[in-house]
């Protein structure tokens, strides 16, 4: 399940986000909102912004085991942290925002393929207009592909363990999938 916070959410949204997330408790969940971990630098890492994400963290994520990968943007870069959950479950936390990059972002694309086989999350960043883009019409800030290790990178994760709750997704036969961010 993919499920997706407004920016600075209400405790209304809160509680609602809890609800949703007690009647789907077997479904591993991906939260999505506007804001919640920053980029450190070009470091490839992330840490909590500030207090109202520290609610986020404590009041929704926490306590939901199903909760093993949140995705953010809001502060321009790319980085990860991994948090441990209540039940002491690594929770995944990406920041991922392109919108101070040339010309606005420059259609760039976060990819996040779930190996199972390997137990690995790859994220690649790509941008399908500069691939489009005709070699001569590109600058030397058009590249198709951001390939530094904050851009492209695997996270290790053991999805049978992690996501041990969940009926029968592992042993469905599926090995891989993916998502596309924008």
């Amino acid at each position: 399940m993919v499920l997706f916070l407004d920016y600075a959410p209400s405790e209304e949204t809160i509680q609602w986000a809890n609800q949703v997330l007690e009647a789907n408790k077997h479904l591993p969940t991906i939260l999505v909102t506007h804001n919640l971990v920053k980029p450190v630098g070009n470091t490839g890492s992330a840490v909590i912004d500030g207090a109202e994400c520290e609610y986020i963290w404590n009041n929704v994520i926490k306590n939901n085991n199903q909760i093993f990968l949140t995705i953010n943007g809001h502060h321009t870069g790319s980085g990860y942290m991994v948090r441990k959950s209540a039940s002491g479950n690594d929770v995944i936390m990406i920041v991922v925002d392109y919108q101070g990059y040339y010309r606005g972002g420059n259609g760039y694309m976060r990819l996040l393929e779930f190996d199972e086989t390997e137990n690995k999350i790859y994220n690649f960043t790509f941008s399908p207009y500069v691939i489009n883009m005709p070699e001569k019409a590109r600058s030397e800030q058009d590249i198709p592909e951001l390939t530094s290790s904050d851009q492209k990178y695997a996270i290790d994760i053991n999805f049978a363990e992690r996501l041990n709750f969940a009926i029968n997704l592992i042993s469905s036969g599926i090995v891989g999938w993916s998502m596309i961010l924008c």
